[in-house]
């Protein structure tokens, strides 16, 4: 139980690691426009009679280009090409090339790739050729090829994008950013893997850099060795000041399954939408709701039970570093149990709440109109109490509403204000 319900910090890291993929994709974008006007300067190269790739013939050729931008005696990049090409097409070539981009922290980003080719009348620009980024941590991205499109703003990979933190690898089918409008889309596949087995797969990804909000508008799926959550659309926003993430949103239908419980058995979950919200505390807030059919946790094939199904239309939860803290159930409450060696026994109230130490269950209580039925017993209470370490269940009433917790079975009734039993 511990395990599975630490499930959604599990998540909020598995998003987070794919936004840091975006922020990645859109250094590289940065540093590639940084690079226009170094390039441009590269028309002053003495002429030449070789053939260029591209058709043209090559009218200028520089050997071991560097050029450095500073303000105020502060470098702010250096861009380092073994050769330069001037080419009659319009184009002109820089090979083997470096590009240092420092940080306020004095920690630089390094671009290189085999080639680059700018095109000074369109202002297009293309990468070629083994295209790696790397930030000072040791994250990279890699890609084959891409291109910039000065008439739309946009920057798109050619070619798969790889990418990986040490711990973290995955890669994309495609990458676009739009510069106008602060987007990145990725798209062709994303897959991100972590060393534990962890993967988040989804057909894409759209972050804006200006609101923050990471959406998968097809969908997400994420997995690990013992769990699974699915659902049809995703989105989590970014903190400004600490880039953690903020708030997650699953809708569409959220579907969670787990085959490899502790003691056996598997686990099932569905709800029409599940949020997440991280407090001032770090902890996270976690609603889970419907608008039609129920929010449903279903726990099948474990050692004590062949079914136990738990059903409610709104559930919020607390979330800390060591797993849950607390379950609220905040309406109508149904629970189905079918134990392996008893009769079933079913139980309803109009809500409950359930605690946790460790992580793991302590007590669970039942409010409002309790309905329980179990081994030929029926109870009728306006609460019901269960205690987990003690093993103890304690029924009470409202004196308010002149209702006493009552125990009917076939032969017999007993009414009182508290009622304890084991």
């Amino acid at each position: 139980m511990g395990e599975r319900t630490r499930v959604w910090i599990r998540w909020v890291t598995w998003l987070l690691m794919v936004v840091v993929v975006a922020v990645i994709v859109m250094l590289a974008v940065e540093r590639s426009r940084r690079l226009r006007p170094a390039v441009v300067r590269l028309g002053s190269a003495a002429p030449g009679e070789t053939s260029g790739e591209d058709g043209g013939r090559t009218i200028g050729v520089s050997q071991g280009f560097e050029f450095t931008e500073s303000v105020s005696g502060k470098t702010l990049f250096i861009l380092n090409a073994a050769r330069t090409l001037g080419l009659t097409s319009g184009w002109t070539h820089i090979e083997k090339v470096r590009f240092r981009w420092f940080g306020e922290d004095g920690n630089a980003v390094e671009l290189s790739c085999d080639s680059a080719r700018f095109n000074p009348q369109t202002r297009d620009a293309e990468l070629i050729g083994a295209v790696h980024i790397r930030l000072p941590d040791g994250a990279f991205l890699d890609t084959a090829r891409g291109h910039f499109d000065a008439s739309t703003q946009k920057v798109r990979s050619e070619a798969r994008v790889l990418f990986s933190n040490g711990e973290t690898a995955g890669e994309a089918g495609s990458a676009i950013y739009l510069l106008s409008k602060g987007k990145l889309l990725l798209g062709g596949g994303v897959v991100a893997r972590e060393r534990s087995g962890r993967t988040l797969r989804a057909p894409s990804l759209e972050y804006d850099r200006q609101s923050g909000w990471a959406v998968f508008p097809e969908g997400v799926e994420m997995s690990d060795p013992s769990m699974e959550v699915r659902a049809p659309h995703a989105r989590v926003r970014m903190d400004a000041e600490d880039g953690a993430p903020r708030q997650i949103d699953l809708e569409g239908g959220v579907n969670m399954d787990s085959t490899d419980l502790p003691g056996g058995g598997s686990f099932s979950g569905w709800a029409e939408r599940l949020r997440g919200t991280r407090d001032a505390g770090g902890q996270w807030q976690i609603i889970a709701t419907t608008s039609g059919p129920w929010v449903r946790l279903d726990l099948v094939d474990t050692p004590d039970t062949v079914l136990r199904r738990l059903q409610t239309w709104r559930l919020r939860a607390v979330v800390g570093e060591d797993g849950p803290i607390k379950a609220v159930f905040e309406s109508r409450l149904c629970i189905e149990d079918i134990p392996r060696e008893a009769m079933p026994r079913w139980a309803a109230a109009r809500g409950g709440q359930l605690w946790f130490e460790g992580g793991e269950p302590t007590g669970f209580e039942m409010k409002g109109e309790v309905w329980l039925r179990a081994e030929g017993y029926t109870v009728t209470a306006d609460a019901a109490r269960f205690l987990d370490q003690d093993e103890k269940v304690i029924l009470s009433s409202d004196p308010s509403q002149r209702r006493r917790a009552t125990v009917r079975s076939a032969g017999f009734t007993v009414s009182a204000q508290r009622v304890e039993g084991f």
